[in-house]
């Protein structure tokens, strides 16, 4: 249940999320930063520890989705391990190539429950699915390149053959009006159209809300990479939460060239 966007453009990446999560779950942590070589910075989750996304100074960006396979009368069996350890897997990593090819030779997504992983670098990315174990699902670690400039990815336990495409839709309009932006932070993060809470960016259904939004720029230019941070503001109501009314949490990190690239 949450929704990911990216712009990758001269040298420049910018990738967006939005955390949709249970209300009865566990209060998350702001973002902090762990290890040494790379370093990481990540927010994290109050009740497994583990992050759905986060960034390190070799440039690496990766997002986790938790997957609903919509429509299949057979779901696949919940896995032993958190998907939330994913994130750290892919960021310990010294580079970009390095954090592909654990997720595809390295990892072993039948510990895992159905999840998209998504791996950016100001050069490239790729997107990783894990449907589950069963013959139907075909029992593989699917990959796809995200080769366009802008990128949308979104999940959602209510509805998904609904609510997918028209986030989708949505994100299309909002880019055709030119993209705005509240400051840093795209417009498209904060839509939630009267009546429609459950199915947007900016989520409120019964059980779950959007408790965040995490984003990431990296200026290859400048060695600079930025992770800013918009929780959920105290107090507020689930159905007209206003984020991003405030400056955000922000931090830094200087990009480092790997061991292997020198």
């Amino acid at each position: 249940m949450c929704t990911l966007t990216s712009r990758r453009s001269n040298g420049c990446l910018v990738v967006t999320m939005n955390r949709d999560e249970a209300r009865s779950r566990a209060e998350e942590r702001p973002p902090t930063k762990t290890g040494t070589s790379p370093i990481i910075l990540a927010p994290r989750d109050g009740q497994a520890e583990g992050t759905w996304f986060g960034v390190n100074d070799r440039g690496v960006v990766a997002g986790l989705l938790n997957l609903y396979p919509d429509g299949i009368e057979e779901p696949p069996p919940s896995g032993t391990a958190t998907r939330g350890e994913l994130v750290d897997h892919v960021l310990q990593q010294r580079d970009i190539e390095e954090s592909i090819d654990w997720v595809r030779n390295r990892c072993d997504p039948a510990r895992y429950s159905p999840f998209q992983i998504a791996v950016f670098s100001t050069n490239e990315a790729s997107l990783f699915t894990w449907r589950g174990i069963g013959v139907s699902r075909g029992n593989t670690l699917e990959e796809v390149q995200l080769q366009e400039e802008w990128i949308l990815l979104s999940s959602s336990s209510w509805r998904s053959r609904e609510v997918l495409p028209w986030r989708e839709d949505q994100f299309n309009l909002w880019r055709s009006r030119g993209a705005p932006h509240c400051d840093s932070l795209p417009e498209f993060h904060r839509m939630q159209p009267e009546g429609l809470a459950e199915w947007a960016p900016l989520m409120a259904r019964v059980n779950a809300s959007t408790r965040s939004i995490t984003q990431v720029e990296i200026e290859s230019a400048s060695s600079q990479v930025t992770l800013r941070y918009w929780p959920r503001p105290d107090g507020a109501d689930f159905e007209k939460a206003s984020f991003a009314d405030e400056h955000p949490w922000q931090a830094q990190l200087k990009l480092k060239r790997s061991s292997s690239s020198t």
